[in-house]
């Protein structure tokens, strides 16, 4: 079965859109987003944590990151909950 040119072109045209789109929502997911959530994240340590007198030894260090980061997706999953109850 032959195809016209132009059906060819119109195809390549609307599969380059659709990789784009993917594409650019895959660059603003795991790039962007998740830039800005770590970063979010270190800034926490370093305002509020370092200035702690408790904060002595490596280990405190590493339990406060992790506390950060269990904090930051108990919020995000509270936010997940109460958007998908909205919707529903």
């Amino acid at each position: 079965m032959k195809f016209k040119a132009g059906f060819r072109k119109k195809i390549g045209f609307f599969l380059y859109l659709y990789l784009m789109y993917y594409l650019f929502h895959a660059i603003d997911a795991y790039i962007l987003v998740a830039f800005g959530e770590e970063l979010v994240k270190y800034l926490v340590i370093v305002f509020f944590c370092v200035k702690l007198k408790e904060l002595n030894e490596p280990l405190d260090g590493l339990i406060y990151g992790a506390m950060a980061g269990l904090g930051f997706a108990l919020n995000e999953g509270f936010l997940y909950l109460s958007d998908a109850l909205y919707y529903v």
